[in-house]
């Protein structure tokens, strides 16, 4: 893919996701081409947390700071985040007895996740310029990220209502949070407390 296709499909998923799941879904990647895309994707974006660590500002904890410019965690993290978004995607359909291949979840997933670098790399930007306009880069992304999430989860398991697919969601969110919450109290693992 070159640049101005991929430019054209990051501006056609905000205003159609359904319309580019359905394109993607159809060209039938083989799943070595789709782990590759995901390593990809993992790869730019544990560059540009790295890169965040390094114009973070001044105040920022010195050990929040080497965690953001360690890039071998962050990638890990990358991959790790994308699997679970797409086991997400996967499962969400199982509430209304739909069933689709995990390979598509994390053919849409990592294209979610790529729709996300090009904010992320204007965040890095803005700290070095106007750092309070990250905040608002940070909202619009997230939103954004959403509402492709639900419309590209609910193209995948061919659902119509996407207000279905986002309560759907959210129960298999509470799931898995569920199941995490279990396992670190039968690992021993504390969760993270506030300050005292």
């Amino acid at each position: 893919m070159n640049a101005a296709l991929l430019t054209d499909l990051w501006v056609g998923t905000l205003r159609d996701p359904r319309g580019v799941a359905r394109w993607l879904l159809g060209l039938n990647l083989p799943m070595s081409t789709r782990w590759l895309a995901l390593l990809a994707v993992a790869a730019v974006g544990a560059i540009l947390v790295s890169l965040t660590g390094f114009v973070a500002p001044a105040g920022t904890p010195s050990d929040a700071r080497l965690l953001l410019e360690a890039p071998m965690p962050g990638f890990a993290f990358q991959i790790l985040s994308t699997l679970v978004l797409s086991l997400t995607m996967a499962m969400t359909g199982r509430w209304f007895g739909s069933a689709v291949p995990f390979a598509d979840a994390m053919l849409l997933a990592t294209w979610i996740e790529a729709m996300t670098l090009p904010p992320t790399l204007l965040e890095v930007v803005l700290m070095l310029i106007a750092a309070p306009a990250v905040f608002i880069v940070a909202v619009a992304t997230l939103i954004g990220f959403f509402f492709v999430l639900v419309n590209m989860t609910a193209e995948l398991h061919r659902s119509p209502g996407a207000g279905k697919v986002a309560l759907a969601g959210l129960a298999t969110l509470f799931v898995f949070s569920l199941i995490l919450a279990i396992l670190m109290m039968v690992l021993g693992i504390d969760p993270p407390m506030g300050a005292a």
